[in-house]
């Protein structure tokens, strides 16, 4: 037969191996080597993927879900995709499934996706400390039909969280602030200003004569007294120092201190006091230290939380005694909150001649429950605060 040179030469270079089998080698060979290549070129086509948060601020403590959501727009099948990203440490996942723990939380998730198919899943953490967090690293790794071939597509993403402080919610809290806010809403009624003039009302025994309107009098046929609007602004300044207490550099009364500013900034505004917040920490983003202008009402306590859970203790610190100077300069009827957990005497001593100078203030130096008090000179005795609520945030 005419293919019998060939079966000869066959068997001279193969010796036994019958050439149905080569055939079925050489195919398979063929399929592998082209599903490879499909697979290297058109795997990441069409496949979109998104990590987020389900909100972008939270309390802390609270529970939040990481959102994921895989697409694959294409006739493709993908029979193993790997979703692996990096998330901060101090976001607790309840479920360690997949997930190791260093120092971040590393979480792989292994999945199948068919063409034309989408995946999404939701994993509940909660937030245990306050910060602000985004995830470090993103990627998505999958393979061909024969598991050879590893395509590895790095992901930008832009979910961020914001954590707040975590906010005391306390009696024995507000009983501490109370004296000082109370004295203050008394001189807010007490004190007029003359140049501003509010209206007129009825004559009272206890008026003075000369506020008594005498056009108005002679219109109403009975003696009217001018008004006027209080000279005293609802107005208290929050001042948090993040300057280490200890020479170990420890941060947990620093971390109390941020919320005691929170928790405060939370029960002014509350009582529509207006409220300035000046720190001297560094901005997570801005790298600048924290200044918020007088303001009022749930958007601007708000506003408050967010830029409070921003500061980052390790970039360092300003100068406080700066920070005083700056904020006081151009205000000499400022009342404040001072929330320090620092104790120098260079710093006792500062505030007691800011004091002698007209500068009202408390304040408040938060320890941890089994702390000694520190040493505090004579002249601040009065006006200082120690807050020892267990804190765990």
């Amino acid at each position: 037969s005419s293919a019998l040179p060939y079966r000869i030469i066959f068997r001279i270079i193969f010796g036994d191996i019958e050439m149905e089998v080569l055939f079925v080698l050489a195919f398979i060979s063929i399929f592998i080597a082209l599903q490879s290549w499909i697979y290297r070129v058109y795997a990441l086509k069409n496949l979109s993927a998104r990590i987020g948060f389900s909100k972008n601020i939270a309390q802390c403590g609270e529970t939040v879900l990481i959102e994921e959501m895989i697409r694959n727009e294409k006739a493709l099948p993908l029979p193993m995709l790997v979703l692996k990203f990096e998330a901060p440490r101090p976001l607790i996942f309840e479920d360690m499934t997949n997930t190791s723990l260093s120092d971040y939380h590393y979480r792989e998730d292994l999945l199948s996706l068919g063409a034309w198919k989408a995946h999404t899943r939701q994993i509940p953490v909660k937030c245990k400390k306050r910060g602000y967090y985004s995830f470090k690293r993103f990627s998505l790794t999958t393979s061909d039909l024969m598991l050879l071939v590893k395509i590895v597509y790095a992901l930008e993403c832009d979910a961020t969280l914001t954590v707040f402080p975590k906010q005391i919610k306390s009696i024995d809290f507000e009983i501490m602030l109370m004296s000082f806010i109370d004295e203050r809403t008394v001189k807010k009624y007490l004190i007029e200003d003359p140049f501003a003039f509010n209206g007129t009302r009825e004559y009272l025994p206890t008026d003075r004569m000369s506020a008594v309107n005498w056009g108005a009098t002679s219109r109403c046929d009975e003696l009217m007294v001018n008004t006027y609007c209080s000279s005293v602004h609802s107005e208290i300044s929050i001042l948090v120092n993040v300057e280490p207490y200890t020479n170990d550099r420890r941060e947990d009364c620093i971390e109390k201190a941020i919320s005691i500013a929170y928790s405060t900034a939370l029960v002014l505004t509350q009582r529509h006091f207006e409220v300035a917040v000046y720190c001297n920490s560094r901005d997570v983003l801005t790298e600048s230290d924290i200044r918020i202008n007088r303001g009022s009402g749930p958007k601007h306590a708000e506003k408050i939380g967010y830029h409070l859970a921003r500061i980052d203790l390790s970039r360092g610190c300003g100068d406080f005694d700066n920070l005083l100077e700056d904020v006081t300069r151009s205000r000499r009827d400022l009342s404040a909150i001072i929330i320090s957990a620092n104790t120098v005497n260079s710093l006792q001593r500062q505030l007691i001649r800011r004091h002698q100078n007209g500068f009202d203030f408390i304040w408040i130096v938060p320890l941890n429950i089994y702390d000694p008090e520190p040493v505090i000179l004579d002249a601040l005795k009065p006006l200082t605060k120690f807050w020892r609520h267990r804190f765990d945030g």
